[in-house]
């Protein structure tokens, strides 16, 4: 019986993954971070593809606002003041005041068409915002926790299963991030008396705590079945326990936006722009991964372990824990 020859695919995204090394790395320290950094770095950029999907949509909305039809205007509050005393009297005085404070910029000129696209395409990101998160989180983990990964059918698995709760939680990410950045624009405009620069201090605060329990966020939704409340009360308590493991992680990002700065005072004026794009390819893949190498370990030294003992199931002292991808009670999971 002739047997058939197998067809030679290039890219297969139904492919099997290649299964857990033999090698194990060891503990979830500094040092072995970047050994498994190195042994799934193609890996971390395939995600990454994953993750541009969420910035499309700000790109797109960023590109309209700054490159469409645009109409001069002012900016000084005193301006209509000046403007109203100039048709009455001329004097001195007024005129450079009424020159300083009638500079005029050019602003994005808001028809209604232009204001129907910006919002359709915000509904778009809110949609797809939470969910391009559940299934690049879940990838994430499975690389941290050392297990195979099949990138195609592992997103849209980790999307499927949760569907409801990934939408609500990236829509309340989305409006929380937005409010918060919003905020920290505002009181930086405003910075000059002690009040207002105790709130512009605040707001950093509290985008820093809320940056480190993102961290824990969609890791516990692609784990456990919790309702939002606790999922929002765990982070919070993670981003407090594990705040030595969250700092660092954060040192990380940030060393690689000083790098990539570095490389572009370097190269620039050698006519290779190429780097100002370079953060595009790798940072929100590496990012995400050094959030979850910082935040798996905590969350299976105080939720999953504690689980399982409770529960007669293995208890791994490696951090590979084998609980299966959710665990299912609630009260049970939520132990802190």
């Amino acid at each position: 019986m002739e047997q058939k020859k197998k067809k030679f695919k290039l890219f297969d995204l139904y492919r099997d993954g290649k299964g857990v090394e033999k090698e194990e790395i060891g503990p979830p320290n500094l040092k072995n971070f970047f050994k498994l950094f190195g042994r799934k770095f193609t890996k971390i950029l395939s995600v990454n593809l994953y993750m541009l999907l969420g910035i499309i949509p700000l790109a797109v909305m960023a590109y309209l606002f700054f490159t469409g039809e645009k109409t001069p205007s002012v900016t000084s509050a005193i301006y209509p003041a000046l403007f109203g005393a100039s048709q009455v009297v001329q004097t001195p005085a007024l005129a450079p005041l009424f020159a300083l404070n009638g500079i005029q910029f050019q602003l994005p000129f808001l028809t209604p068409g232009f204001i129907l696209l910006m919002a359709g395409i915000a509904i778009v990101w809110l949609g797809t915002f939470g969910y391009i998160n559940v299934g690049t989180t879940y990838i994430l983990r499975s690389l941290v926790r050392r297990e195979p990964v099949f990138m195609w059918s592992d997103f849209w698995y980790a999307i499927r299963r949760n569907k409801k709760q990934g939408l609500l939680l990236g829509i309340v990410d989305l409006v929380i991030l937005a409010l918060l950045i919003f905020d920290l624009v505002y009181f930086y405009n405003l910075i000059g008396s002690f009040a207002m620069d105790m709130m512009f201090f605040l707001i950093i605060a509290l985008l820093l705590i809320y940056n480190f329990m993102r961290y824990y966020l969609y890791l516990m939704l692609v784990t456990f079945d919790l309702p939002m409340g606790k999922l929002i009360k765990n982070a919070f308590i993670f981003s407090v326990v594990g705040i030595k493991r969250n700092v660092m992680a954060l040192l990380g990002m940030a060393a690689m936006l000083v790098l990539n700065y570095i490389l572009i005072m370097l190269l620039a004026p050698l006519g290779i722009i190429v780097v100002v794009i370079l953060p595009l390819v790798y940072f929100p893949g590496c990012a995400g991964f050094m959030a979850a190498y910082a935040a798996w370990p905590k969350i299976d030294d105080l939720m999953i372990k504690p689980y399982q003992r409770e529960h007669g199931g293995d208890d791994d002292s490696d951090g590979d824990s084998d609980d299966g991808d959710t665990l299912p009670d609630p009260d049970a999971a939520a132990l802190l």
